[in-house]
Parts: structure tokens; C-alpha cells; sequence
């Protein structure tokens, strides 16, 4: 028999936005599979030595693991740029290479460029990465988490007040630009996603990334190009499942606060 594979990414647990405040929420989505992907952003690490959160720590991810391990025994974890050390895997392959999967934050420069920590983010990948350098790609990616745990010691942690919520509102909309930055980027991924791979030698049917929150489904310059979305409020959310010769793209509906695999957005031969 075949094995399935899925692959669900950006759940941010423990983020102040996240949707996901219980582990139990992903049951159903973790059942029914022979190995699950999380593919980065799983676990919120950003704040995670904050003063704020000494008697109200961070979800943990070893109890996170604990948790998933009862409903799928085989389970991999690849980094984000929210949880950068939780694991070395950077990137993983399937079926020779035809299937590359990352959290998606190495195809920009600097990791996220909407973001309101840009500078920092410019200053850390700029004292590592070196223009004119060749890096393998696990190498690359490293570096790059490292850069974005650098930027994680200098931002500012979330003041949970009404006062710091309005804000941490007001802020998003600062400067002016920023919307129109991460449409931009949005508009850019499918490119970015398909240049990167081949930068590093890589020619596969599917690029599966998460990062910018924008759930899509593109093929560009003949690779296919899914974005699974996140697990915030807006907009949507993807679970990718491969199976034999086959990669599904599923849509992930809400029932009694539970997420499952709803209806098939699209089926690709591999």
C-alpha cells in the first residue's frame, strides 16, 4: 500500500493571532496520514525568552510533538523564520526530487521584506550572506536562521493591553507603503519560489511553501507553485497530501472549532 503524506504549515501556535489555541484543534487534520509534514512557523519562538513570558510561557514544542505523536507516528518538522531553531531541516524532497518543500522564507533576501523589523532583518542577512557567494542550499538557509534569530533578540514583544493591542493595530498600517510592499511581495512569490529552487539546483513539478500567508496555487515558468496559507484569521488555509504518483492540494474547513480536509482544489501528476 502506498504511503500518504501531508503537509500543513504556518500554525504559529502561540502566536497572539493564531486560530489554533489547543493542540487538540489539529486532530483531525494530523489522523488518517502515514507521515506529516509541518513545513515552518509551527510554533511561535519568536518572544520566547521575553521577561513577559517567565509565568506565562510559550507553548512548548516538545509537548506540542508529544501531542501530534498520538495521532501520526511519523513526523517532521522543517524551520520558519518564526520558529528558526526548532529543527535542521530546512527544506526536505520527495519523490527524486520532483516535490521541493520549504517554509518559504529563504526565497527573499531578507527573509520577510513587508516586515516592520525590515532594517534589522537587512542588517542580520547582510553580515551573513554575501552577494557574490555560492551557498549549498542547506547552508543558505542556515545562515538565514540564524539572521532571523538575531532579529527575534532586538524586536519588541507583544503588550497584550488594550492599549498595546490599538497600537500594534495602528502600526500595521505604518508606513503608508507597507500594504502595498506585501502585495508586491505576494504578487513576486511564485517568481521568487521558482528561482530560488533552480539557484540551487533544483527542477521540480511542485514547489510547497507557506511564509507570506497568501494561500495560492500558480504555476509558473512550468513548476507548480503552492502556497498553503496560514493558520491566522485571514484568508485561508491549504493542506498539500501526496499519494503514489499524485499531490492534492485540500482545502482546510472548520467544524466545532476543529480543522479538517475539506474539498480538492487541485490534483497534480507527478
Amino acid at each position: 500500500m502506498a504511503k500518504k503524506l501531508r503537509i500543513l504549515s504556518d500554525i504559529h501556535f502561540g502566536h497572539k493571532a493564531s486560530i489554533i489555541k489547543e493542540i487538540d484543534q489539529l486532530e483531525d487534520l494530523c489522523r488518517g496520514t502515514d507521515k506529516l509534514i509541518f513545513n515552518g512557523d509551527t510554533i511561535e519562538q519568536k518572544y520566547e525568552d521575553s521577561p513577559k513570558h517567565t509565568y506565562n510561557p510559550l507553548p512548548s514544542f516538545y509537548d506540542f510533538s508529544d501531542k501530534v505523536s498520538q495521532w501520526c507516528s511519523d513526523i517532521h518538522f522543517i524551520s520558519g523564520n518564526h520558529d528558526p531553531s526548532i529543527s535542521q531541516n530546512h527544506f526536505m524532497e520527495t519523490h527524486d526530487g520532483d516535490v521541493f518543500i520549504t517554509h518559504g522564507d529563504g526565497i527573499f533576501e531578507n527573509i520577510a521584506p513587508w516586515s516592520k523589523n525590515v532594517e534589522v532583518l537587512n542588517k542580520a542577512c547582510s553580515k551573513r550572506i554575501k552577494p557574490d557567494d555560492n551557498y549549498e542550499l542547506q547552508t543558505e538557509l542556515q545562515l538565514l536562521k540564524e539572521a532571523s534569530i538575531e532579529a527575534h533578540e532586538k524586536a519588541l514583544d507583544y503588550d497584550p493591553t488594550t492599549l498595546g493591542k490599538t497600537i500594534v493595530f495602528f502600526a500595521q498600517l505604518w508606513p503608508p507603503h507597507r500594504p502595498f510592499k506585501i502585495l508586491q511581495c505576494w504578487k513576486n512569490t511564485p517568481a521568487k519560489a521558482v528561482e530560488f529552487a533552480r539557484r540551487h539546483g533544483r527542477s521540480p513539478k511542485v514547489i510547497v511553501i507557506g511564509h507570506t500567508h497568501c494561500p495560492g496555487i500558480w504555476k509558473h515558468d512550468g513548476i507548480w507553485v503552492v502556497n498553503t496559507g496560514s493558520f491566522f484569521p485571514w484568508p485561508k488555509r491549504y493542506a498539500v497530501e501526496i499519494e503514489e504518483n499524485s499531490l492534492t492540494v485540500r482545502r482546510i474547513s472548520k467544524k466545532h472549532n476543529r480543522f479538517q480536509l475539506g474539498t480538492i482544489a487541485i490534483s497534480i501528476s507527478l
